[in-house]
């Protein structure tokens, strides 16, 4: 497989379906950062995409069997390992890659768990917030992102740069909101973390000591509802075992569309 480092909509056309998860259908468009290995560079059908938001691969497209031992050996492990991440982890597109996959990485030994997809369903009343005492919901713009006066602040930029690769990025094509303590740090943030066409994924994160306390929830519903007036679709991910993310997801109001399985082997 070949690694192509000119990504955009027309060659991410040929692979991407409807189904297909939005945060690696950014990458493959050119609106997130990660990277890309095709079978053919001019008019690729398969595809393997890395998310740097994610520190994750999804096979996308049809299976290829430019896809071998060899290629994980020479190419991805390496890749991951200047990464300092001793895992490969990936998630498949479709059926196609099944055979495939499985059967490079039989004599590895493979572990899984269930993710759950959820979906913004605008035929319902939006939620309303709840107000908590000694928080301050905040919306991420250029001038709060320069406030020096925010003692965390670069827990939030850091957040950010994760999943856009840099500030303006987020700023030119990225929405959201922060929960702000009245000493001025940053105690939860929701953002979108990917667009693709009309989709926007989110990701929340809460500092540890403020959890439980209903401020990813608050964000949420703020950010939902802000793509909401935008005429903006909504997709949200979470593991299985995560009841609190899926909480957080129905209390906003979205619904869940399909689940899948992530898959990973150590090396």
């Amino acid at each position: 497989m070949i690694r192509i480092t000119n990504r955009n909509k027309a060659l991410a056309s040929q692979f991407i379906t409807e189904t297909s998860d939005k945060s690696f259908a950014a990458v493959a468009i050119g609106n997130s950062p990660g990277e890309m290995w095709v079978d053919d560079e001019k008019s690729p059908s398969s595809a393997l995409v890395w998310s740097n938001g994610l520190a994750c691969f999804q096979f996308m497209g049809k299976g290829s069997a430019l896809f071998t031992e060899a290629f994980v050996q020479a190419e991805i492990i390496p890749f991951l390992q200047e990464k300092e991440i001793s895992y490969f982890e990936f998630a498949l597109d479709s059926e196609g890659w099944e055979d495939v996959v499985f059967h490079v990485l039989r004599d590895r030994k493979i572990e899984g768990d269930g993710q759950y997809v959820y979906k913004s369903d605008w035929t319902s009343p939006a939620k309303e917030i709840r107000e908590i005492t000694d928080f301050t919901f905040v919306e991420i713009t250029a001038h709060l992102l320069e406030n020096k006066e925010i003692r965390n602040r670069e827990f939030m930029t850091n957040y950010l740069i994760q999943y856009w690769g840099s500030i303006e990025a987020f700023i030119e094509k990225g929405d959201g909101y922060i929960a702000l303590t009245k000493e001025n740090e940053v105690a939860s943030i929701a953002i979108v973390t990917d667009v693709y066409e009309t989709t926007h994924t989110i990701g929340v994160v809460t500092v540890e000591a403020y959890r439980q306390r209903g401020l990813s929830s608050s964000l949420t519903i703020l950010l939902v509802n802000l793509l909401r007036t935008k005429k903006l679709h909504v997709w949200w991910d979470c593991m299985e075992e995560n009841i609190a993310s899926q909480k957080t997801a129905e209390k906003a109001g979205l619904v869940r569309s399909h689940s899948y399985r992530v898959y990973w082997f150590y090396f």
